[in-house]
């Protein structure tokens, strides 16, 4: 059971959640009990691969088995929290969070991350503060998620009573507080107060202030800012030369206002230091199975069909449009 145990929560914590799926399996396979530590790195494996099929047969699996009893009854639960909120299932995350006999702060602090990082703003509110109400103190991860919901909804005002407040609870705002407050600001058109705001952060948590630069640049892209985007853009270079994500949106702020020669003057700049840009993949489960996808990608054994679906849908797209412009030409 130990060596079982050591085995999965090695592969799960080095990032290797497929390894440490399958020994899980092999695990029951043979006939031996999982620790409930197996268990809480198999749930977490399945929350970093977004595999909530998997997860849901975990939690089936520990109802059946009575996994969750004392003294492991929060330490079970939280992770199984954690699995649904990771995996986009709030209405599941919060059925098991209220049916909870005794919650800690890791409990409320998962529910807060995750209504906030699904983009429930109003419900990541009104469970920081039923969190509040019920005594629990709230820790730097807490603030940071309420403040990314209050930027994702674009509550400004909330927002900024809750970084006025932290020093209340004797939390010291980061860098990452101040920054999800900038994307608020950002996203509500207030750019030039978000500006100033940064400004004024310098003196107090320095280069911290990359994080707040960066979401102002993301909003000045949103709203096509390229006055302040420059600006913006040359505080980043000499914070981080070497990230290449800044020389990208940039140069993609100046294309969307068909600045094509300030696009590829970027991108040459880029070249000229070295810097590329990570590739993106996406990923879909399909019955337990992971699917991973890049751009451009022929690697999938089903490409032939994948890419046929997506000539349809092309075409599909292009009818509907020419049908509009149509109506449109009619009126």
């Amino acid at each position: 059971m130990i060596a079982w145990t050591a085995l999965i929560s090695g592969h799960e914590q080095n990032g290797e959640e497929e390894a440490a799926l399958e020994h899980f399996e092999r695990m029951l396979s043979e006939g031996v009990a999982p620790t409930p530590f197996a268990l809480v790195s198999a749930l977490g494996a399945c929350a970093k691969l977004g595999l909530v099929a998997r997860g849901k047969e975990l939690h089936c699996f520990t109802l059946r088995r009575s996994i969750g009893s004392h003294p492991f009854n929060i330490f079970i639960h939280n992770a199984i929290i954690d699995m649904y909120c990771k995996c986009g299932d709030m209405t599941a995350a919060m059925a098991v969070f209220d049916r909870m006999p005794e919650r800690d702060f890791i409990s409320w602090n998962s529910m807060v991350t995750g209504f906030s990082h699904n983009g429930l703003g109003k419900q990541s509110l009104d469970i920081f503060e039923r969190m509040l109400v019920a005594g629990v103190r709230p820790t730097h991860v807490t603030f940071l998620a309420v403040l990314t919901a209050c930027s994702h909804s674009g509550l400004v005002s909330d927002g900024r009573l809750i970084i006025e407040s932290m020093e209340d609870y004797g939390v010291e705002p980061r860098a990452e507080h101040y920054a999800a407050f900038i994307d608020a600001l950002g996203r509500n058109h207030q750019l030039e107060e978000a500006s100033e705001f940064i400004k004024s952060l310098s003196s107090r948590v320095g280069p911290g202030t990359a994080g707040s630069w960066g979401a102002l640049l993301g909003a000045c892209r949103v709203h096509g800012n390229i006055e302040l985007a420059e600006e913006v853009a040359e505080e980043l270079f000499k914070l981080e030369p070497g990230n290449s994500g800044r020389y990208v949106m940039l140069s993609n702020i100046y294309a969307a206002a068909g600045q094509w020669d300030d696009a590829r003057r970027i991108r040459g700049l880029m070249k000229e230091k070295g810097l590329r840009k990570d590739q993106a993949y996406s990923w879909i489960e399909v019955r337990s199975a992971k699917h991973v996808f890049v751009a451009d990608d022929m690697s999938h054994q089903e490409a032939d069909e994948i890419y046929e679906m997506l000539g349809k849908l092309f075409d599909h797209m292009r009818i509907a449009v020419d049908s509009k412009e149509h109506q449109l030409d009619l009126c």
